[in-house]
């Protein structure tokens, strides 16, 4: 199992004069930690974020991207960008990132015509909109697992006639248009969804909301719970995580 480590460039995150500095050293704590992939992000996803456009996306990774990528790449490890905006993954591209994360799956329809130009590896994720809302999900009644796996059918056809399937990986979606008990269900039968998907597939549950169905804890203090289920992930042969913190295995 590889891991992701968050990394998020958002005025949220690092505002002041050393945001540099500061962004640096998180990437040199994950890389410590474990991390195989910087997963670097300038835009949040969370039902309460607000949409940014790819010109302001793109000012914010602009003072930091080429030296987290060079960083990282002298430790041997990759740069993935976590952006579903074709301009700022070209962009992301041509500074030298080894990954695009679409958490959109190609909503934007320059999307695979961008990727498939270059040689970056392309994550894709089911989603029912993008920022989420938790009132739109899939229908409680649905079996969760089947309709990932039909997503995930029709969605790869058409990706494949623009990239590689060597080069694509699938994210279930955790957090994004399902209920907290389907969330859970995406957790329980890991082994099954690897089953029936013939690509790695990333799952992205740190911290997720699903966990208050198990604890009172805010976001923030819930890397415990993230590690236990990290560990079954583990077990069940998924082959990456993407972890905002990362204890050790």
């Amino acid at each position: 199992m590889q891991i992701f480590g968050i990394l998020n460039i958002s005025p949220d995150s690092f505002s002041d004069n050393n945001a540099g500095d500061k962004i640096l050293l998180q990437v040199q704590k994950l890389i410590d930690d474990g991390a195989d992939i910087i997963d670097v992000g300038a835009e949040s996803t969370n039902p309460n974020s607000k949409p940014i456009d790819s010109n302001e996306e793109i000012e914010r990774l602009k003072p930091y991207l080429s030296d987290i990528i060079n960083m990282a790449h002298i430790h041997g490890k990759m740069v993935s960008l976590d952006t579903y905006k074709a301009k700022t993954a070209d962009y992301g591209i041509h500074c030298g990132v080894d990954i695009i994360n679409d958490v959109g799956c190609f909503m934007d329809p320059n999307m695979l015509n961008v990727v498939g130009s270059s040689n970056t590896l392309y994550v894709f994720m089911h989603n029912l909109g993008i920022p989420s809302d938790k009132n739109i999900t899939v229908p409680e009644d649905a079996d969760i697992i089947k309709v990932l796996i039909d997503f995930y059918n029709m969605k790869v056809e058409q990706v494949v006639k623009y990239i590689p399937k060597e080069r694509l990986i699938f994210d279930p979606g955790i957090g994004f248009g399902k209920t907290k008990q389907q969330d859970l269900q995406i957790i329980n039968e890991a082994v099954k969804l690897k089953q029936n998907i013939d690509i790695p597939v990333l799952y992205g549950h740190s911290r997720k909301s699903f966990m208050t169905l198990f604890t009172d804890k805010p976001a923030k203090e819930r890397d415990t719970e993230t590690h236990e289920i990290t560990m079954r992930l583990k077990q069940a042969g998924v082959d990456f995580v993407r972890l905002h913190s990362i204890l050790k295995m």
